[in-house]
């Protein structure tokens, strides 16, 4: 199936929902991507079009603007502030134009470190809904916190469910990097697009390594606090 193994976004749906308290329908809302990256690259395609203008957070993940620029999008710079690890709020309002369509995060960050706070991702959804921005959320690191830090998912935010592109993957929690299975979670009309997107782009992720990454998604609860532990 060009979406993915139906068993996989039921399992991927399940993990949502518990980790990170979303609901998701694993038929309309999710699709098994050729890693995160893939996930990312067919929804830009989903809903953005040449000449729109993404805002991305300094310091930031290279494939995210290279990607962006490969589809014809105009990259703009907001920052963080590196002092206190939050968003430089000013920094995104200097951003905006008329042109401007989404913005881009990586939470916790890639390469910045930063793992958005509940405030900062408020603040971030009173800003898209004041300028009708989308947000494209790359959340593969979601486990790996510390410093007592807990993962907080943009579209568990009230007004940003529906706004939300989020991204995911196994190959940092599983370490498989080279078996390149990711997830697109993101609502049903854009997904009807995004899906198309991937089956055009890649046909579909790797089948064999669905079912290796389906397995996986057995381990205990115990596996993520383990590796993280391990990692800190």
């Amino acid at each position: 199936h060009a979406r993915g193994l139906i068993e996989l976004r039921r399992k991927i749906a399940q993990k949502l929902n518990q980790f990170n308290k979303l609901s998701y329908d694993p038929e309309t809302e999710l699709c098994v991507t050729v890693g995160s990256s893939g996930a990312f690259a067919c929804s830009v395609l989903a809903t953005l079009n040449p000449s729109d203008e993404v805002i991305l957070v300094e310091p930031f993940y290279g494939y995210h603007l290279t990607t962006l620029i490969m589809a014809g999008i105009t990259p703009k710079y907001a920052r963080m502030d590196l002092a206190t690890m939050t968003l430089d709020r000013s920094s995104f309002e200097r951003a905006i134009t008329r042109r401007t369509r989404a913005v881009v995060i990586c939470t916790p960050s890639n390469p910045g470190g930063i793992v958005y706070s509940a405030d900062d991702l408020k603040w971030l959804a009173a800003l898209a809904v004041k300028h009708d921005l989308l947000v494209f959320s790359d959340e593969i690191y979601e486990y790996i916190t510390y410093d007592g830090l807990k993962h907080v998912s943009a579209a568990g935010i009230a007004d940003l469910r529906d706004r939300t592109m989020l991204v995911g993957g196994y190959s940092k929690t599983f370490s498989i990097t080279g078996w390149r299975i990711g997830y697109l979670a993101a609502p049903a009309d854009i997904m009807d697009k995004a899906a198309v997107a991937s089956d055009l782009l890649y046909i579909c992720a790797p089948h064999p390594l669905q079912r290796g990454v389906l397995k996986g998604l057995d381990a205990p609860a115990e596996y993520y606090e383990n590796m993280r532990r391990e990692y800190e």
